[in-house]
């Protein structure tokens, strides 16, 4: 069933709200990392509520597309931290170059961020080098775009 009335996806959301654990203050700023924060959190809560929420479905099926992502602060978070599949998308040849580079320095920082957070490695879902969750590229988006062909 892909609908869900507003107080069953209160309820869903309610058993499966995530929260952020690692704190990264390095790579923006106290605004953009609390923005970053909060967002990813309720992104991956949705996503937990849809995996959980469809029969024979769970977290591994889910892909987010991130259309406008800009140097992928969201997104990168979303991959590393929740272990979701997510695809950057933006128009902007530049801005994919820099969220690349960012996914890798974010890769870099993770063992100093569980440290301070007092985390162990396997309570951090994060993408293994030869299979990244988190993939970014530079494409104009319009009404034939086939969303779903791109994230394979």
């Amino acid at each position: 069933d892909a609908c869900m009335t507003t107080e069953h996806l209160n309820s869903a959301f309610d058993s499966c709200l995530k929260e952020t654990r690692l704190k990264m203050p390095e790579l923006m700023s106290i605004k953009k990392c609390h923005e970053v924060e909060v967002a990813s959190a309720v992104v991956a809560s949705l996503c937990t509520v849809v995996a959980t929420g469809t029969e024979g479905k769970s977290l591994d099926q889910v892909a987010v597309i991130d259309a406008g992502d800009g140097k992928g602060y969201l997104s990168s978070r979303i991959a590393l931290e929740h272990g979701i599949k997510v695809l950057g998308i933006d128009c902007n040849e530049g801005n994919t170059v820099s969220a690349e580079r960012r996914r890798d320095q974010l890769r870099k920082k993770i063992p100093v961020a569980l440290k301070r957070s007092k985390l162990t490695k396997e309570s951090i879902l994060k993408d293994a080098p030869d299979d990244p969750l988190y993939k970014t590229t530079t494409k104009m988006i319009d009404f034939q775009t086939n969303l779903i062909e791109l994230v394979r």
